[in-house]
């Protein structure tokens, strides 16, 4: 069921409910920061000229839909080099088993871009 204000967190089963009080979700949010992260990995190496991509999935808890799409967009990986926060890579979608699939597609994507900047011809 789809969130009129578009609030959610998540149950002991990590499948998103909707939460149509303030507080409530504020208070989940504070005492579950550990939940939201779904997963994190690098890519690459440490050392100059080369930096790390940074893979990160998270639950957002705010539907990221636009204009009422059916499924609320609740989870989000994103690519970052390290220690930039300007991300080159962003995907969003609606459930926890979404979410651990994108995030092996965001790493996959990752390792694809990182040899492919740094391969010699």
């Amino acid at each position: 069921m789809k969130s009129f204000l578009g609030m959610y967190i998540l149950d002991d089963g990590n499948n998103s409910v909707a939460c149509p009080d303030v507080i409530e979700w504020g208070k989940w949010f504070e005492e579950n920061s550990h939940r939201r992260k779904v997963s994190r990995n690098t890519v690459g190496w440490n050392f100059p000229p080369f930096k790390k991509m940074l893979i990160s999935t998270v639950f957002l808890g705010l539907d990221h839909a636009n204009f009422g799409d059916d499924k609320p967009l609740l989870f989000e990986t994103m690519v970052f080099y390290d220690g930039s926060w300007m991300d080159i890579y962003c995907k969003r979608c609606s459930t926890y088993a979404e979410a651990l699939e994108q995030h092996k597609a965001g790493v996959v994507w990752a390792r694809k871009r990182y040899v492919q900047f740094w391969k010699k011809d």
